[in-house]
């Protein structure tokens, strides 16, 4: 599954819908084709994590599995804590860049001023 910020938002949307409402079964508004796409592929991210599916336009069935998901944790918290671990990534291997080219400048610097 590749989560964006609005996949997680609109997953988030459904399970809590379905907390709130204390329903399984959540309808949301479908009003344009693009939701149609939307919500097809939120269903089947709820149905590749056993958390429920897409049953038609905007009707989703919600498993107890989603509920308990919803309740403990968010697919908003989850897509900010990928997008904070692929920044720290980022930035330890631009750390190593420069530790490794400073490095290297530092040998060649010491190289050439013991030619002196």
């Amino acid at each position: 599954m590749s989560l964006t910020r609005e996949r997680a938002a609109l997953l988030d949307k459904i399970l809590t819908t379905a907390m709130q409402q204390h329903s399984r079964i959540v309808e949301l508004p479908f009003d344009k084709v693009s939701n149609k796409n939307e919500y097809v592929s939120a269903g089947q991210d709820l149905a590749n994590n056993g958390l429920g599916k897409h049953l038609a336009e905007g009707s989703f069935m919600v498993s107890p599995d989603g509920l308990s998901f919803i309740r403990e944790q968010s697919f908003t918290q989850l897509y900010n804590k990928k997008v904070s671990q692929e920044r720290k990534a980022r930035i330890e291997f631009w750390l190593k860049l420069l530790g490794g080219i400073a490095a290297i400048f530092g040998i060649i610097f010491g190289f050439v001023k013991s030619c002196s």
